[in-house]
């Protein structure tokens, strides 16, 4: 549990590329930092930034990778990541400090990065 100033959010993203991404709380612009997402907003994602996000997942295989991950330290955030794949299956892997391997950390990253580079409405 993060006691700080961690984002607090919820990102979905469909095979159509529709994204819903619901700020709750610290989602400050990182290049400004004069602006707090609060809401719920949407978009289509960009293809290069779906594309991305499909080959990663792809290339880090994450149905076989662990359904838990755990730093041993406290105060940092947590990662529940759900993903639908071949018509129907899901892999939820919960993730505590967001660091579980090196292509979640890179997942992680390009996802909440779409939370400032989408036009979001």
């Amino acid at each position: 549990m993060c006691f700080g100033t961690c984002p607090e959010f919820t990102l979905t993203v469909n095979k159509d590329r529709k994204a819903v991404f619901t700020a709750i709380k610290y989602n400050w612009d990182r290049q400004t930092h004069s602006k707090e997402f609060k809401g719920t907003y949407n978009t289509i994602l960009k293809n290069d930034s779906f594309e991305e996000i499909v080959q990663l997942l792809n290339y880090i295989n994450f149905p076989v990778l662990k359904d838990h991950y755990a730093v041993d330290w406290t105060d940092d955030q947590t990662c529940t990541l759900t993903v639908t794949y071949n018509n129907g299956k899901v892999k939820t892997i919960e993730d505590y400090g967001l660091i579980g391997t090196y292509g979640l950390n890179k997942l992680y990253n390009l996802l909440s990065r779409l939370r400032f580079n989408q036009d979001w409405k």
